[in-house]
C-alpha cells in the first residue's frame, strides 16, 4: 500500500484538488481510498492498482459533491432569503462558477464522468484513461466529447438563470 502511495499519491491528490477544490475534502477521499485499498474485500492486491486506486478516489470525491450539493440544497430550503443571493455579480464570481461546474460533473452519467474526471482532472493521458477503464483511447476521447457537450449546456443553462 505504502508503494501505491508513493507511485500514485500525487497524480491522485491532483485530480481530487480540481474536482473537490478545497484541502479537508481533499484529505478525506485521499484517506477513504487508501482505507478502501487497504481493507479490500478479496483480501487480495487488485489486479491494477492504479486503476482501483484512481476510481476508488473518483467515486470518493463524487460522494463529497454529491453530499455537499444536497447540503446547498437543505441549507437553501431552510433560508429562502439566502437563495436569492445568487444574483448577477455572485453568478460571475469565480467560486460559483467552479462549484457549478463541480455539481455538473457529478450529474454526468458514469462512464462520461470517468473519463473527464481522469483525462481532465487526473491528467491522465487517454491512453492512461483507456487501460484504467478498461475501454479503447478512442472510445475514452469520444466519451470526454459527450461529456464537455452535456456540460457546456448544462453550464449555460446555470449561468443564465
Amino acid at each position: 500500500m505504502l508503494s501505491a502511495m508513493r507511485d500514485y499519491g500525487p497524480g491522485l491528490i491532483t485530480m481530487l484538488w480540481r474536482i473537490l477544490g478545497n484541502e479537508q475534502d481533499v484529505c478525506d477521499a485521499y484517506q477513504d481510498t487508501f482505507l478502501k485499498l487497504a481493507h479490500n474485500e478479496q483480501r487480495s492486491k487488485p489486479e491494477n492498482v492504479r486503476a482501483y486506486v484512481f476510481r476508488s478516489a473518483s467515486n470518493a470525491a463524487i460522494s463529497i459533491l454529491r453530499r455537499r450539493l444536497s447540503d446547498k440544497a437543505r441549507l437553501a430550503s431552510m433560508h429562502p432569503a439566502g437563495a436569492d443571493k445568487s444574483s448577477i455579480a455572485g453568478e460571475l464570481d469565480a467560486q460559483f462558477l467552479k462549484e457549478t461546474l463541480r455539481g455538473a460533473i457529478a450529474r454526468l452519467p458514469e462512464n462520461l464522468r470517468d473519463v473527464v474526471m481522469l483525462h481532465d482532472l487526473g491528467e491522465l493521458s487517454y491512453e492512461q484513461v483507456a487501460k484504467i477503464l478498461q475501454i479503447t483511447a478512442a472510445s475514452a476521447r469520444v466519451y470526454r466529447c459527450k461529456a464537455v457537450q452535456l456540460l457546456a449546456g448544462w453550464m449555460r443553462k446555470e449561468t443564465s438563470q
